[in-house]
């Protein structure tokens, strides 16, 4: 039993802060995502958030038996404990200001174990990651580094910190990587960047792992997760049988438990997230390439867990996200089930779908709005009944624009 109520902080901006990009034009939209870690937590618990949300969105989540953290804007949560995201020093701050006990690593452990440098001197020293894969300080090294993968073109450039395929860059020729040497050199300057083969991925995969503050790791658990050609995620696949996962989790293993082991010694806690995909060589065979990304906080996998621990243990779930330009949703609830009709989930099936993000979120002096990336999980008894009420889904809310 939980010796201490939690307060949970969803600074989703966590990544871009890390590198020091300017992020002003995705606050707003980030910031509408931080109702989601209220899924993390339970009665008794709190969520800080940065949004407005109607107390409507909290009836229709506690109809489907989700129990969730609490809504607070501020104020004293003096006996709670903080849980961030990810620890930097916007959620120390902004915990702080609470009064709520703070126990996490120094922040420039942190800061180094969500580095790409971090990541890449792992896999050079346990080989892991994509091979031919180098990590560029300087101008000179990039240069080096397409010199050393001049029989690999395309290659990808990706930046030292940021999430979900953000900065990165497809380069198919050394004259393309002259031309944007502009953008490779703004990169460098948050941190360095990566320079690998570009790989024809088949699926994509990952591990969460849980370390202690004494330093032991456990609660492994891994999923699929489905992204686009840019490397950004849009869905979390969990299932009791997978072939395609369970083919690949004794090397995932093999691999994520050194990079853990990296972590305790570099002196970090939390959680850890650590990506990997399959992908065909160039000669056609499937392979895998293990802890491609290290993650050291929570991720969306986080979330898609515990929504399907507390409705649909066992079954076969989805957490799809679409954004608002594919995904018109009404103003209220009555209108939202009058639209997904026979897809809307089902507590004694297990099955259907639940729209985990409000219909609307105000932000600051803005009237609400329907926010920009929708989240919504879907669970069935099968993979193919699965994907089939995903698909009706998306067609559902696409037609009403």
């Amino acid at each position: 039993m939980r010796a201490k109520k939690r307060v949970f902080y969803m600074n989703a901006l966590f990544d871009l802060e890390l590198g020091g990009f300017s992020f002003k034009g995705v606050k707003q939209s980030t910031a509408e995502m931080s109702v989601l870690f209220s899924l993390a937590g339970s009665a008794g618990d709190i969520v800080l958030l940065d949004t407005s949300v109607p107390q409507e969105y909290w009836e229709y989540l506690h109809s489907f038996g989700l129990d969730t953290a609490d809504p607070i804007y501020k104020g004293s949560l003096q006996g709670y404990e903080a849980v961030s995201w990810g620890w930097d020093e916007s959620s120390r701050k902004r915990l702080s200001e609470t009064g709520a006990l703070l126990r996490c690593p120094d922040l420039s452990i942190v800061k180094k174990c969500n580095s790409r440098l971090f990541c890449s001197e792992i896999n050079s020293q346990h080989g892991s990651g994509v091979p031919g894969s180098v990590f560029c300080h300087t101008r000179k090294d990039f240069f080096a580094a397409l010199d050393s993968l001049s029989q690999s073109y395309p290659v990808v450039v990706k930046p030292a910190f940021g999430g979900s395929g953000f900065g990165f860059i497809n380069l198919a020729s050394f004259e393309q990587a002259r031309s944007a040497s502009a953008r490779v050199d703004s990169l460098i300057a948050h941190g360095g960047v990566v320079v690998e083969p570009w790989c024809d991925r088949t699926c994509d995969l990952s591990t969460s792992v849980t370390i202690s503050p004494e330093g032991i790791a456990g609660s492994y658990r891994h999923q699929r997760f489905l992204a686009n050609r840019h490397g950004a995620f849009f869905a979390i696949l969990l299932s009791p049988a997978d072939p395609v996962l369970d083919k690949y989790i004794p090397l995932m293993e093999k691999h994520v438990k050194p990079a853990v082991d990296e972590l305790i010694s570099a002196g970090y806690f939390g959680p850890a997230g650590f990506d990997s995909f399959v992908y065909n060589d160039r000669g056609g065979t499937e392979k895998l390439a293990p802890v491609i990304e290290i993650n050291a906080r929570f991720s969306m996998s986080d979330i898609a867990h515990a929504v399907r621990n507390r409705c649909a243990p066992g079954s076969y779930c989805l957490l799809r996200m679409i954004s608002r330009n594919r995904c018109f949703l009404p103003e209220n609830y009555k209108e939202f089930f009058d639209v997904i009709g026979e897809y809307s989930f089902s507590l004694s099936k297990q099955s259907g779908c639940i729209l985990l993000t409000p219909l609307r979120t105000g932000y600051g002096n803005n009237l609400p709005v329907e926010p920009s990336r929708n989240a919504f999980f879907i669970s069935a008894e099968s993979m193919e009944k699965l994907f089939e009420i995903d698909s009706c889904i998306q067609n559902l809310f696409a037609e009403r624009k």
